[in-house]
């Protein structure tokens, strides 16, 4: 069984940093696929910093935990990027272990629907070209290509195509 719960959005330095680490470390697949490297502090640091001009009450972070405490997965967004009232999912990363159980599928929604209380207008999510399995599952949750992004050989050299879902009606307050 796993639960949710919020961790700190600077958990790769806080109390948490072990334990995302070690979950990291797990993952280093799609780790490897993105930074082309093992995990270490500093792809934790630039995966939960987000940007400088994000407030630190507009940054999220949910841990997906197990019966024994040990972390299976974690979401990190932000709101208000690009714009007031858009929200951008930074990441969602299991353990392989973890995977194909329905848990990403959880996660997404949990975001979703926070996004949607929070009166937010649209989630976005950029997803490598690499990672096939990745963009079908963000299509399974109902989001939609909205634009390519070309590699940028200065950073990481991965294409990464931007997936967007709207959130329809607005909640009241």
């Amino acid at each position: 069984m796993i639960r949710f719960t919020s961790l700190d959005p600077d958990c790769h330095i806080g109390p948490d940093a072990a334990r995302v680490m070690d979950l990291f470390e797990r993952a280093s697949d799609y780790v490897q696929l993105e930074s082309g490297k093992p995990p270490d502090l500093d792809f934790l640091r630039e995966t939960f910093d987000g940007p400088p001009t994000i407030a630190p009450d507009d940054r999220f972070v949910i841990g997906l935990e197990d019966d024994t405490g040990k972390l299976r997965g974690t979401a990190a967004y932000i709101r208000n990027f690009y714009t007031t009232d858009e929200w951008y999912m930074g990441l969602l990363i299991l353990d392989p272990e973890s995977r194909n159980q329905g848990f990403g599928a959880q996660a997404a929604k949990m975001v979703i629907d926070h996004v949607k209380r929070e009166n937010g207008k649209r989630l976005r999510i950029a997803v490598l070209d690499a990672n096939k399995n990745g963009r079908r599952f963000w299509e399974r949750q109902g989001f939609k290509l909205e634009r390519t992004v070309p590699a940028d050989p200065d950073r990481d050299d991965h294409p990464r195509h931007v997936l967007k879902i709207e959130m329809g009606e607005r909640h009241a307050p």
